[in-house]
């Protein structure tokens, strides 16, 4: 990310309106490109296809659970690996060993493409809709799983420009594709599962397109010399096995309300494969796109001035300064944190208040049913708790506090779990309690660890080092494949 930083911090310094709102566009891009494209040409899609009297429900239906079924678990699969790789990629770019960052991304692409493999095949043995299809949906999960891949790596580039046109061109594509397939084709002639996959084809093109130029991007920026090892980033796994645990659950945790949901009150069950609950998971959707500035806001205001006060921080430390230089530099460092993270705070706050008010007329404007409003309220109370834990976190991992991150993704998961069960037999009443009261909990220990931490953090810096785990496992298998 502190590539990211560096970038808005050219902009910032350029006194244009122009310069200023291509560092919020950038930062809104880099950090949640494929989620926000996703999320906005579903939704204009449902509003196109809704929009026509004569559209088929049953096509819209099936088209918009299995996109989200495609959404969630490809970001799930993302997950297991994602921090594990960061850190092993961090670390490659640090030392300037520039020649093993495609490898390591033609090893997780194995490895991420076994996992959806596997996952697959188990849809495939449930699905009872026509091979076609589930082949279709098979190349949009698969093409979505890659896309996550190759943006982790593109954040490491400063061609933002490219990367903000490769989603804006595919949402584009999207967008005017479905809108000229809802009018120009007669879906009520067609089967439900032939409709299902003539709308397909905008979303699995766009995707491939923002794919296509995401790769073009990574593999113009970092050549492949035929380096091997592609899996060498696995031993990361055995030194840092709490990446694993972290990432897995905190993703988990986003949506294990909903699975739970999935089986209670109000639910349905499409073609025996596709489980949902249609008002609670539209709630959690337009409650999730309600912390996009928190996302964009924590690469700017954090990322442009925290980092800096950080690595002066660290840097005393490894280099040897004095302790009157390294108790300066903890001093502006924590004042600047406080600064930015309260800052954080309240702009979300800001938001999230106006979404609370709005509530009622977004539940209007969907057409839903009265019990929606409520439930839309707590998902998004719940949602600003979210965003706030995923800050801290991450701050967190700044610090080298693994243990207290991998704590809170385990609260964060466990405590939304068990309250989901707890709430199930209230029925839609008590639908998004469980969210909003677990992410307050998870929020409650992520501010109270983060606030103790920084306190001492020169004592961690100089007495925690970095604790390896023993390499039980990956370590040794990495090298008796590649043999050295």
């Amino acid at each position: 990310m502190a590539g990211i930083g560096f970038q808005l911090q050219k902009l910032f310094k350029e006194d244009y309106f122009s310069s200023r709102l291509k560092a919020y566009g950038f930062s809104v891009l880099v950090t949640s490109g494929p989620w926000l494209i996703i999320i906005l040409s579903l939704s204009l899609t449902q509003w196109i296809i809704g929009n026509i009297p004569t559209f088929p429900i049953e096509t819209r239906e099936l088209l918009t659970i299995s996109l989200s079924y495609c959404f969630i678990f490809s970001q799930l699969i993302f997950s297991v690996q994602q921090l594990t790789l960061t850190r092993y990629l961090a670390d490659q770019l640090y030392e300037v060993k520039y020649e093993r960052v495609i490898p390591s991304y033609l090893g997780l692409t194995k490895t991420s493409l076994l996992l959806a493999i596997i996952l697959f095949f188990v849809f495939l043995i449930l699905s009872p809709l026509p091979i076609y299809l589930e082949l279709i949906i098979g190349m949009f999960f698969m093409i979505m799983l890659l896309i996550w891949n190759t943006f982790m790596f593109i954040t490491a580039l400063k061609d933002y420009k490219s990367v903000s046109t490769a989603f804006l061109i595919g949402g584009l594509v999207i967008v005017l594709g479905e809108l000229a397939l809802a009018f120009v084709l007669n879906f009520d002639k067609v089967s439900v599962f032939q409709g299902v996959s003539i709308l397909y084809i905008p979303f699995i093109l766009g995707m491939f397109l923002t794919l296509s130029i995401l790769f073009v991007v990574l593999s113009r920026t970092f050549a492949y010399k035929g380096e091997e090892r592609p899996l060498e980033y696995l031993t990361y796994v055995d030194y840092f096995p709490r990446f694993v645990v972290i990432g897995t659950l905190y993703t988990a945790g986003l949506w294990i309300a909903n699975f739970v949901i999935w089986f209670g009150e109000g639910s349905s069950q499409l073609y025996d494969v596709f489980l949902f609950n249609r008002m609670y998971d539209v709630a959690v959707f337009w409650s999730y796109l309600t912390i996009i500035p928190t996302l964009m806001f924590f690469v700017i205001s954090v990322e442009t001035r925290f980092y800096d006060r950080y690595r002066s921080f660290y840097g005393y430390i490894n280099e040897g300064g004095s302790l009157e230089q390294i108790l300066r530099s903890k001093d502006r460092m924590i004042t600047v944190l406080k600064e930015e993270v309260f800052r954080l705070l309240r702009n979300q706050g800001v938001v999230t208040v106006l979404f609370l008010i709005c509530a009622s007329w977004i539940g209007s404007w969907l057409n839903a049913s009265p019990e929606f409003v409520p439930m839309l309220r707590l998902t998004i109370v719940g949602a600003y708790f979210n965003a706030m834990i995923l800050v801290f976190q991450l701050l967190l991992l700044y610090f080298e506090d693994h243990k207290g991150a991998m704590i809170i993704s385990i609260l964060f998961f466990g405590s939304i779990l068990l309250l989901s069960i707890a709430f199930l037999p209230m029925g839609i009443s008590g639908y998004g309690l469980s969210f909003c009261i677990g992410s307050i909990i998870a929020f409650i220990y992520s501010s109270l660890r983060l606030i103790t931490f920084i306190k001492h953090v020169d004592y961690f810096a100089f007495t925690q080092g970095q604790m390896l785990q023993k390499a039980k496992l990956f370590v040794p298998l990495v090298k008796k494949l590649y043999k050295y």
